[in-house]
C-alpha cells in the first residue's frame, strides 16, 4: 500500500475512483474546529454512506461491497477494530498521530490518500484544549473540584468557551450523569424505542445511556425538542496527577510534529499545478 498526500480530498477521490472500484472516504473529523470537506463535488460517482452506530445503513455497505463505488465512512476504527477493506482510502482530514493513520489506512489495499492542511493550526489549537497546559488546567480546577455542575456553569464561571471547557475537563475525569426529561412523544418509529426507554424521565450514568443502545437517539429527541437533556458533571476531591498530564501533552505535540514531518514528506497525488 503506497501513502500519498493531497491538496484536493474530492480531486482525490475521482482520481481513485477512476483507476478502482472500491474508493473509501473516511468521513472521521478529528479537529474541535474540522475543516470541512465539500462533498458535493463528488456528483455523479456512485456514493454510499455507512455509520456502524446506524442498522439502517448496512444496507448501503453491502451494496457498496457488490457494486463498487465510493463509500462515505462516518466514525473512527477503535484500537484492534478491523478497517473495512478497500483499494483506495482517502482521509477526509489529517489524523492527529501516525498510528491512528497506519491503524486507519490498513484496510487501503492498493493506496491511502492525506489531505495536507493548509494551515496547522486547527491540529494544534486541537492539541492544546485536548491536552492543555497545566496552567490552564489548574485554572479550570478551581471552578471544578469537587463540583456537580454543568460545562456552561463551568464556562460562565471560568470565562473559558464551553466548546472549549467540554474538551478540557475530560482530563479530571468527572462522572457524567444525563438527567433527561420527556417532553413530547415523537411520531418518527425510529425514536420510539429511546422514548419508551425514557418514560416519564430519569436520571443515568452515560455509561448506562451508552449500555442501553439510545445514545444517538436520545441526542436526536434532544435536538428536536421532544426531551429535556442537562448534562451534570461530579469532579473529584482530589487533585489530577499534573505530571502524568503533563507527559501526555508532550507526547501529544511530538504526535503531531512526527505526522507533519510525514505528510509533508510524501509524494503528491494530484498534479501540482
Amino acid at each position: 500500500m503506497k501513502l500519498y498526500r493531497t491538496r484536493s480530498v474530492v480531486e482525490s477521490v475521482r482520481k481513485a475512483y477512476a483507476a478502482y472500484t472500491h474508493v473509501q472516504l473516511h468521513c472521521c473529523y478529528v479537529n474541535i474546529r474540522p475543516i470541512i470537506v465539500d462533498t458535493d463535488g463528488l456528483d455523479g460517482l456512485p456514493v454510499y454512506a455507512w455509520a456502524a452506530w446506524q442498522k439502517a445503513s448496512d444496507g448501503q455497505l453491502a451494496r457498496w461491497r457488490e457494486r463498487g463505488g465510493v463509500l462515505l465512512q462516518r466514525g473512527q476504527f477503535a484500537v484492534g477494530q478491523e478497517p473495512i477493506q478497500s483499494d483506495a482510502l482517502v482521509f477526509i482530514e489529517c489524523p492527529l498521530t501516525v498510528a491512528h493513520l497506519e491503524h486507519t489506512a490498513a484496510g487501503a489495499q492498493d493506496e491511502a490518500i492525506v489531505p495536507v492542511p493548509h494551515t496547522w493550526a486547527q491540529h494544534e489549537l486541537t492539541i492544546d484544549l485536548r491536552f492543555s497546559s497545566e496552567m490552564q488546567l489548574r485554572a479550570l480546577w478551581a471552578h471544578c473540584r469537587g463540583q456537580r455542575t454543568t460545562d456552561q456553569e463551568i464556562a460562565d464561571l471560568s470565562g473559558v468557551p464551553k466548546q472549549h471547557v467540554m474538551r478540557m475537563r475530560k482530563a479530571f475525569r468527572p462522572k457524567e450523569e444525563w438527567e433527561i426529561k420527556a417532553r413530547l412523544a415523537p411520531e418518527n418509529a425510529a425514536l420510539l424505542p429511546a422514548w419508551e426507554w425514557i418514560g416519564k424521565g430519569r436520571t443515568v450514568s452515560k455509561q448506562e445511556v451508552r449500555e442501553s443502545g439510545h445514545k444517538i437517539a436520545v441526542h436526536e429527541l434532544a435536538r428536536l425538542g421532544h426531551i429535556k437533556l442537562l448534562k451534570y458533571l461530579t469532579f473529584p476531591e482530589n487533585e489530577p496527577n499534573w505530571n502524568k498530564l503533563a507527559e501526555k501533552r508532550a507526547q501529544a505535540i511530538e504526535g503531531l510534529d512526527q505526522i507533519r514531518a510525514l505528510v509533508e514528506s510524501l509524494p503528491e497525488h494530484l498534479p501540482v499545478e
